[in-house]
């Protein structure tokens, strides 16, 4: 038999806790992606040439009937 297996019990120990004050705000990390929205400097508008090269949208009648183009 081989000596390391002479200590069959398990054993656990107490990891330090990563935070250094007693705030929760602390171990919050970086927002991505989506959630990051509400952090933005505020209105973004697109510039007048670029919204006058968007298509206009679509009646409701025009919706109504690419439906049933597309559940044929």
């Amino acid at each position: 038999m081989s000596g390391n297996q002479g200590d069959q019990n398990q054993q656990f120990t107490i990891q330090p806790h990563p935070a250094t004050t007693n705030d929760p705000r602390d171990l919050v990390g970086e927002v991505q992606g989506g959630a990051n929205a509400f952090n933005t400097p505020g209105i973004q508008q697109i510039p007048d040439k670029v919204a006058a090269a968007l298509e206009k949208p679509k009646t409701r009648d025009e919706l109504e009937a690419r439906t049933k183009e597309l559940n044929k």
